[in-house]
């Protein structure tokens, strides 16, 4: 297993890799992302030889390049999605589980200008 922090701009749509192993599609069995947020646990899954699986039902996707990479899509990332993303990928040679521990940040507004104080003129910056 491998463990990691991601940390990823709200609002941003977010691509977590579950690996850097590229993945054939006829050598893949399935994919699966366990992800335990503050108000909910759900999962999403995709099989070779099954339906797609989705119980979070909240516009988070797997995605696969035509490259065999597998990610998992988060769009318009909010406080809401923070949390523990638990990747389970196995495939004909072998198998991966990757630990993500997901935290949003918001980047501040700077602003500046100047005032006139006493005869003197003063910048002021603030950041919010």
């Amino acid at each position: 297993s491998v463990f990691r922090n991601e940390y990823v701009e709200l609002g941003t749509t977010v691509s977590l890799n579950c690996t850097n192993i590229k993945i054939a599609w006829q050598d893949l069995i399935f994919v699966l992302w366990r992800i335990s947020l503050r108000d909910k646990n759900c999962s999403i899954a995709m099989a070779k030889n099954d339906s797609d699986y989705d119980s979070c039902q909240d516009g988070k996707r797997l995605n696969r390049t035509a490259d065999g990479v597998y990610h998992l899509i988060i769009p318009q990332f909010s406080l809401r999605d923070e949390g523990n993303y638990n990747c389970d990928i196995s495939y004909k040679s072998g198998g991966w589980l990757e630990n993500i521990t997901v935290f949003g940040f918001a980047r501040p507004i700077i602003s500046g200008w100047l005032e006139n104080e006493d005869q003197h003129v003063v910048a002021v910056c603030e950041a919010k």
